[in-house]
């Protein structure tokens, strides 16, 4: 898991800097399936779940949040381990 992380830092190190841009989950869907346009995404879920996916390198990276700060965070920051929303 670290291997990919540290790959994953590089590609996007390489690549343009993305700040993320908040979508719906039907757009947010749509760039997980055709990986376009490449970015930083999220969207809000329900009540008390945001979803992020880090399309910046075209692998739509994923992961669920409880809070707006915490995804915002991850999205800015592949190094760091997302807190405990599987």
């Amino acid at each position: 898991m670290r291997f990919f992380r540290k790959i994953r830092r590089w590609l996007r190190h390489e690549s343009l800097t993305y700040q993320p841009q908040k979508v719906t989950l039907e757009a947010l869907r749509q760039i997980i399936q055709t990986r376009e346009p490449h970015g930083l995404f999220y969207a809000k879920e329900g009540r008390r779940l945001y979803v992020g996916v880090d399309n910046s390198t075209g692998d739509a990276w994923t992961e669920d949040f409880r809070s707006l700060r915490h995804c915002k965070r991850w999205l800015r920051d592949p190094e760091m381990e997302p807190p405990g929303c599987e």
